[in-house]
């Protein structure tokens, strides 16, 4: 049975472009949060949060499967409650410490993790295309050598 399971497709850069997608997207979502929220309900809002970005994974899965050009997947659905899973902790460790860091004066750790997270989210925007010129070329490549 083992010998059937093709694991660069069951694990690879489909699952790993859902996963990092919803880290980024849900660490920035969380760090806006706590940014413009008191906090004294940052958990509560972060955990909103975290359930609402996980049932739009979910439902949009399900959604896939009732348009003809796409299918649903179920490690698509657990790569994108990971993904989520794991970038609300950095917001939730932030919230968790942000009295500290204000009695401390260093606010400037918020803004580093905030910058942080853009730079990531541009870095994902950017391997996006480097990705689709990589298809582009397998694509042209198997049209003109594999006749």
């Amino acid at each position: 049975m083992l010998n059937h399971i093709n694991v660069d497709i069951m694990f690879g850069i489909d699952k790993q472009m859902h996963f990092w997608g919803f880290f980024v997207g849900t660490l920035i979502l969380g760090i806006l949060l706590l940014l413009i929220t008191p906090i004294r309900y940052s958990r509560r809002n972060l955990s909103i949060l975290w359930f609402g970005v996980i049932m739009i994974g979910m439902i949009e899965e399900f959604r896939q499967y009732l348009l003809p050009n796409r299918s649903t997947e179920f490690l698509d659905g657990m790569a994108n409650i990971l993904g989520a899973t794991c970038g609300i902790l950095l917001p939730f460790i932030i919230g968790s410490f942000y009295k500290q860091l204000v009695k401390n004066k260093h606010l400037y750790m918020l803004f580093f993790f905030y910058i942080l997270t853009l730079s990531a989210g541009l870095w994902q925007l950017n391997q996006i295309s480097f990705l689709q010129e990589e298809l582009n070329l397998r694509n042209i490549v198997q049209v003109f050598f594999m006749k």
